[in-house]
């Protein structure tokens, strides 16, 4: 049996393998763990690097290549008027959070932020390459405050020394692997009509691209995204100052999340894409 095709975000390339050869190792000309390149953008073997190591001292650490998503989440608690920005990926697992509106903070566990960092860098020696970027959402948010994130709260994943922006809009434009159900929970203090909300197909492949498609000279392939190298700053902002659609009843500003049976916002953000990371680090 051929696999021809696969799902998921971006291109796969299969090649065709008979019955006699199922099950006998194979030579791949691309590796996991790979050689780290020498910083000049190449293999060792001549190849193109992906992820090329800034030191040439690294020349012969190997690195680990894995499907990865880097998470960080924030909390906005209920009958707060919303008009400050908010940071994602300043701090990491159990780094501490404050809720919007709280004045107690919690120790992030894994579920909220799995980043291994809390100065707002990639852990040495990592790098990551992000090609996809998804939402999750709690489910028992309400209607009024669901509506407000998506379409009164500005986006952005901003990276490298000059800030540069790699994704810009509102939050409605970045989907999620799961629909936001908009219904009475067991435990929680919201009891309002059931109905559903959602946010894009609840897929785990429901994601947006930051690819740009193009043919990327320094590789020899299509452009991947954008890579995070060591030492280099990233953040994803969520940002409740600006006009909605509806700028007559969002006043720039702010705005205020539900107060009669609200539970607030925990919003998660992922960055998903590839995370390299040396063997010996």
């Amino acid at each position: 049996m051929t696999q021809l095709q696969n799902a998921g975000p971006g291109s796969r390339v299969w090649h065709r393998v008979s019955e006699y050869e199922i099950g006998r190792p194979k030579l791949r000309k691309i590796r996991n763990p790979v050689p780290a390149s020498s910083g000049t953008g190449m293999n060792p073997d001549g190849t193109p690097a992906v992820f090329p190591f800034p030191n040439t001292p690294f020349q012969n650490v190997s690195l680990q290549l894995l499907a990865w998503n880097l998470r960080d989440s924030d909390v906005i608690l209920a009958d707060k008027l919303w008009n400050a920005i908010r940071q994602l990926f300043t701090t990491g697992q159990n780094g501490a959070l404050t809720p919007f509106g709280g004045t107690t903070s919690f120790s992030k566990p894994v579920l909220l932020a799995n980043i291994q960092s809390n100065n707002g860098l990639l852990p040495s020696p990592q790098s990551f390459l992000v090609s996809h970027l998804r939402q999750i959402l709690r489910a028992d948010v309400t209607g009024q405050d669901l509506l407000n994130l998506l379409y009164s709260t500005y986006y952005q994943f901003v990276a490298g020394d000059q800030n540069w922006v790699y994704f810009e809009g509102p939050g409605a434009v970045l989907p999620s692997g799961a629909t936001m159900p908009y219904v009475g929970v067991n435990g929680s203090t919201y009891t309002g009509a059931n109905s559903i909300q959602g946010v894009g197909w609840p897929t785990t492949h429901n994601v947006a691209s930051i690819r740009t498609g193009l043919f990327d000279p320094s590789i020899g392939a299509e452009d991947q995204g954008y890579n995070i190298a060591q030492n280099k700053q990233f953040r994803f902002n969520l940002d409740p100052t600006q006009f909605s659609f509806i700028a007559d009843t969002v006043a720039q500003g702010g705005w205020s999340t539900q107060n009669t049976g609200g539970t607030g916002i925990q919003i998660s953000i992922e960055l998903c894409g590839v995370l390299a990371r040396g063997m010996n680090g």
